[in-house]
């Protein structure tokens, strides 16, 4: 028999509703809506604490007649008229177009031919209110006209931005950048030459040194820094690695070594009885700058996490003084100091020398693999164990509070489940509606199914707001403090589109 009767209870009712198991869970959710008007969209439907898809087979779930189904979800408010007639962006003057794009904050810079690798650097530093902030601050050095020049026009730039009811075309902060570094200025064909925008972000950083650093809050100062803050882009992008290198060929040549001595004393009268231990290969540690971490693209990376990891462990060739020669080494770095900014660099550009049925000399190609970035990184296991210590605090506050949040959640849930059902179920059935009951809030504990009804998410939306506000100031993962968890935030982008290396266009998101 496929079609019986089973008992949905959603919010205080208690439906009777028939289903058929040789049609899919779609249709069925189609009944729930029929019945209650909560929309597909919006139905959470659970039977023994396990989540009911549209495309499950009902067949396959064990479903049984009377079987306690729980469904979860408000019913859709009908839609009411507009007071206000809709506007169309077509239909919009230009004066009124404009007013529109300032308020959504849309405007761009425009590309002054093969420009956008300047645009799209200039809009992600842009996102940095303290690299903004300390550009507006910043007085004249006398002796620096190269940084006096460039700090004023990129902020005056970033201000007219700000400012716009339209896009802006860069003209000043361009004029200082290609007088100032005529490789910018290159024409190829009559044409201004396209550049790497790596290479313009690394440029820019460097011209900057001398824009002043903003003053530490009170709180920060007792937090390791990878430098004196004498500077901003020191204070914003750089961190610090510790490097453990240990030589492999010299540790291969002493376990040779030890294996040889205790084979060589197995032949004499026994006098000892364990084997030889080889010598101890010296680690040699040192600390070293970065302001940045590149993800290195191979044919086995997938995601980011891969190739950042792949650039924090290896191996290189250096010399050796114990063996006279260059010798192999491994190669193990660790984040000692985090930086408040994580610039992650994707090496999709290499150089490749010239093939034998290839007409162009040694030029560069990208790499065109697909890797999957986060909207949240967490490098806590990429960090040192003295600076775990230190993240291990808040790190542990954050899991205190999202697990106070999930055991609030079950007990919502549980005060939901335990609502008496005088005309429902009676004896043996209502026992194991019971049990039935326990069942699923030990399966959405476990699974960390977020099962609040959204009425009562929209009471909560402000206080959930509020709370995370005063989160992230305390965190700020983004600014001149440093990160306190070792999270952070994705909030801007630099992409290249097309597969020449030479060409493409460069967009910021």
């Amino acid at each position: 028999m496929t079609t019986f009767t089973v008992k949905v209870k959603w919010d205080k009712t208690l439906l009777n509703v028939e289903v058929d198991t040789a049609q899919p869970a779609a249709l069925f959710k189609a009944q729930l809506m029929s019945l209650t008007g909560v929309q597909i969209e919006r139905q959470k439907v659970l039977y023994k604490g396990k989540q009911i898809n549209d495309d499950d087979d009902l067949s396959q779930l064990g479903l049984k007649p009377g079987a306690p189904i729980l469904l979860v979800g408000s019913a859709a408010e009908i839609p009411k008229q507009p007071t206000i007639a809709p506007k169309f962006l077509e239909d919009l003057t230009e004066q009124q177009k404009r007013a529109v794009g300032a308020e959504i904050n849309q405007f761009g810079l425009i590309n002054l031919g093969n420009t956008c690798y300047f645009n799209s650097v200039l809009q992600s530093l842009r996102a940095v209110p303290e690299f903004v902030g300390a550009l507006q601050k910043y007085t004249e050095k006398p002796f620096n006209q190269q940084t006096n020049q460039l700090a004023k026009t990129l902020f005056q730039t970033i201000d007219n931005l700000n400012k716009a009811d339209q896009a802006v075309a860069p003209f000043g902060a361009l004029a200082v950048m290609k007088k100032q570094y005529p490789q910018f200025a290159e024409l190829q064909e009559g044409r201004p030459m396209q550049h790497d925008a790596e290479e313009c972000y690394t440029i820019l950083l460097s011209a900057l040194n001398d824009v002043s650093a903003l003053p530490l809050a009170v709180e920060d100062k007792t937090l390791p820094t990878a430098f004196p803050p004498a500077n901003i882009i020191d204070q914003l992008f750089k961190g610090k690695l510790e490097v453990r290198m240990k030589n492999l060929e010299l540790e291969t040549m002493y376990k040779a070594e030890a294996e040889a001595a205790s084979s060589s004393s197995s032949t004499d009268p026994p006098q000892q009885t364990e084997p030889i231990q080889p010598k101890t290969v010296p680690t040699q540690i040192s600390i070293e700058s970065f302001d940045r971490i590149t993800c290195p693209i191979e044919r086995e990376t997938s995601f980011m996490y891969q190739g950042i990891n792949m650039s924090l462990n290896g191996q290189l060739e250096k010399r050796s003084a114990e063996l006279n020669r260059n010798a192999v080494h491994s190669v193990e770095k660790r984040i000692a100091v985090l930086p408040p900014i994580l610039v992650v660099q994707f090496l999709r550009f290499f150089w490749r020398k010239k093939q034998a049925l290839e007409t162009k000399d040694s030029h560069r190609v990208k790499v065109m693999r697909k890797v999957q970035f986060p909207l949240v990184f967490d490098v806590y296991d990429m960090c040192t164990e003295s600076l775990k210590q230190q993240l291990n605090p808040r790190r542990d506050e954050l899991k205190a509070e999202k697990d106070a949040r999930l055991e609030k959640k079950k007990k919502d849930l549980e005060s939901k489940l335990d609502l008496d059902t005088e005309d429902g179920i009676q004896g043996k059935e209502k026992e194991k509606e019971q049990d039935d009951k326990k069942q699923m809030i030990k399966d959405l504990e476990q699974s960390d199914l977020k099962t609040i009804d959204s009425d009562e998410q929209e009471k909560k939306k402000k206080e959930e707001e509020d709370k995370k506000k005063k989160e992230e100031e305390q965190i700020r993962l983004v600014g001149p403090r440093r990160p306190r968890t070792g999270i952070y935030e994705l909030f801007a982008i630099v992409t290249h589109k097309g597969s020449d290396a030479e060409g493409g266009h460069y967009e910021s998101w």
